[in-house]
């Protein structure tokens, strides 16, 4: 889904930007690609701090308040027991302001090891993305940036 959505603004986005730039068709398919990894795993980053930091100035397991099947709830789903499994969609199901509720939806997430699951699937999509357009890419410091913001992205703490 945020293939669609985030990752889809950043690779039209990016795209725009290469065509006006006059870049060669490859390149422009590559930074497209790139753009939406990057803003996918930027939204799996999200998605962990969502559940996992009070500093992003949402309400801590927003996720879980809004029902949100994001890849850390289909990873836990798809690796649960029946119960957690009956257990962490009732929750969902709810869409609870539930504290206690939220917090035991999150056990059940950490429980089944979905945060680093979804953190290695961020920096593996960034990692690739970047492995096909780095020989694209003359060396510049536009090009050093563009590797920092990557790794900002599945580093990021807020």
């Amino acid at each position: 889904m945020c293939a669609y959505k985030t990752g889809g603004l950043a690779r039209m986005s990016a795209k725009l930007g290469a065509i006006i730039g006059n870049a060669s068709d490859k390149k422009i398919i590559s930074l497209a690609g790139f753009a939406e990894s990057l803003g996918v795993a930027f939204q799996i980053q999200d998605d962990i701090l969502n559940i996992t930091s009070t500093a992003l100035g949402k309400d801590f397991g927003e996720d879980i308040t809004e029902g949100k099947r994001t890849l850390l709830v289909i990873h836990a789903l798809k690796k649960a027991s029946p119960e957690d499994r009956q257990l962490l969609l009732g929750i969902l199901n709810q869409k609870t302001r539930d504290k206690t509720l939220i917090s035991e939806a999150i056990s059940i997430i950490k429980k089944y090891r979905a945060i680093d699951y979804s953190k290695n699937i961020a920096k593996r999509l960034v990692k690739d993305a970047w492995h096909e357009l780095d020989p694209l890419l003359k060396e510049s410091k536009s090009k050093k940036i563009l590797k920092m913001l990557a790794q900002f992205t599945v580093n990021r703490k807020v």
